[in-house]
Parts: C-alpha cells; sequence; structure tokens
C-alpha cells in the first residue's frame, strides 16, 4: 500500500509532472481495454481474457518446462499488473 508521507501533496514543477504521470497511469488500463470493465459488473471477461496468456501449454508446469524461468515471469507480470492497476 502507499504510505501516508508518498500521499502528501508535492507542490511545484515536480507536483504538476507527478499528477500528470498518475493522470497517465490511470487513462492505461482503459486504453489497453483491461480497466473497462466495472469492479461490480462483468469482471469474468476481464479475468478470461488475462489468464488465457498466463496458461503455459501443453503438460508443462511452466512455459519452458518443470522449474520456472524468466519467460515465465515476464508473462506473468503484464496481466498481473494490468488486474492490480484495474483494481484501484
Amino acid at each position: 500500500m502507499i504510505s501516508p508521507e508518498m500521499k502528501k501533496p508535492i507542490s511545484g514543477p515536480a507536483g504538476l509532472i507527478l499528477r500528470l504521470i498518475r493522470s497517465k497511469l490511470r487513462k492505461t488500463p482503459h486504453g489497453q481495454g483491461t480497466g473497462r470493465h466495472s469492479h461490480e459488473g462483468d469482471r469474468g471477461a476481464g479475468h478470461r481474457r488475462l489468464s488465457g496468456g498466463v496458461r503455459a501449454p501443453g503438460d508443462q508446469p511452466y512455459l519452458l518446462g518443470e522449474s520456472p524461468r524468466t519467460a515465465d515471469a515476464t508473462v506473468y507480470a503484464f496481466p498481473e499488473g494490468a488486474a492490480v492497476a484495474a483494481r484501484q
């Protein structure tokens, strides 16, 4: 979670830049289509779209075999990041 110190307003040019960055970060999931589902509404469709790319092919528990690799972490990170952003 965000600490209370991070929630304090920042003044001057740095504050403006941070507000612009935060605004852009909030809009990104909607632009990608992952943030268009309401929390109460059809979240199942978004989950199905995101989880489809995370499933490992075949009988392997991971993308490249029996143990996790960098590719597994990378593939997992993108939908997880989108899901976290959509919940906020």
